[in-house]
């Protein structure tokens, strides 16, 4: 679906240069930018039919997003429900529904288009980077033997050598790698000339502060659970 995704953006923004008669360098953008202002400018360049594919469009991104917004909170009340097995499901979807709904009014203010932007950059060229690399490290090193057995015990397709070496080095390098250039770009020049505070606030801080609240939380639910 990604490579799909990919071959459909990538086909708009050649339209759209050849419509515009420019380089399609000039067209290409990433982020909110690209679902909310380069591709619906494309989608109204069509010869025909540009409203029928513009209400298609939207539909699609409305329930893109209710779908991502199911897997994502499942994925956190799980961690709960597995640690507190006792707390009622629905407290803790609400609960969980309550938090994220505050923490997303920003988001709808005039300036939140601009806050998203600086998450999503941060999320997905730090955050994700990050936890990419630390999942395969701590997979590859302590989890490699357990993991290796259970997959070659159930699977008609066997792990060996290489796929020990891609997880311990390969993976978390290359991972590594990429964050380090991230990050020296960033510096270079601050994404999208957007305020420093801003890009610490909404963006370094909170990538930088994850790893030490999710292990919290991991610690806090792990004694509860004990306790009870």
């Amino acid at each position: 679906m990604s490579l799909l995704a990919g071959a459909a953006v990538f086909g708009t923004l050649g339209y759209m240069a050849a419509e515009q008669g420019t380089q399609i360098a000039e067209v290409v953008a990433g982020g909110p930018s690209l679902v909310f202002v380069v591709l619906p400018e494309a989608i109204s360049l069509l010869p025909a039919f540009s409203s029928l594919f513009a209400v298609a469009f939207f539909a699609t991104i409305v329930m893109l997003g209710i779908d991502s917004a199911f897997s994502i909170l499942e994925g956190i009340a799980a961690g709960f429900k597995d640690a507190l097995p006792n707390l009622s499901v629905k407290k803790v979807t609400l609960t969980l529904s309550a938090v994220a709904f505050v923490a997303g009014l920003p988001f709808v203010t005039d300036g939140g288009l601009y806050l998203l932007d600086t998450l999503d950059h941060f999320t997905i060229n730090y955050g994700l980077v990050a936890i990419g690399a630390l999942e395969a490290g701590i997979v590859g090193w302590l989890y490699e033997d357990e993991l290796k057995a259970y997959i070659n015990k159930r699977s008609g397709w066997q792990v060996g050598n290489l796929w020990s070496i891609a997880l311990k080095y390969v993976i978390p390098l290359f991972l590594a790698g990429l964050f380090i250039v991230n990050t020296y770009q960033e510096l270079q020049a601050p994404y999208e000339s957007y305020p420093v505070w801003l890009l610490l606030a909404v963006g370094v801080i909170p990538v930088a502060l994850a790893p030490g609240i999710a292990y919290l939380v991991d610690y806090l639910t792990f004694q509860n659970a004990e306790t009870e």
